[in-house]
């Protein structure tokens, strides 16, 4: 499931990058694109892994 998430916001930053890059947008431009689309894949994965952290409970009564 982590590699099919990896792959997908790869697929979606690479896209993202193309669409910058045919429209006209400067090589730079396109490097901060794919950037932003890296850093909120890397933001949103660190987020999903650490809400799916169990919360121990004391079993204990």
């Amino acid at each position: 499931m982590i590699a099919a998430n990896l792959a997908f916001a790869l697929a979606v930053a690479i896209g993202v990058m193309m669409l910058f890059l045919f429209n006209g947008f400067a090589y730079w431009e396109c490097l901060t694109a794919y950037a932003l689309c890296g850093g909120f894949s890397v933001l949103a994965f660190a987020w999903a892994s650490a809400s799916r952290t169990p919360v121990r409970t004391d079993q204990r009564s």
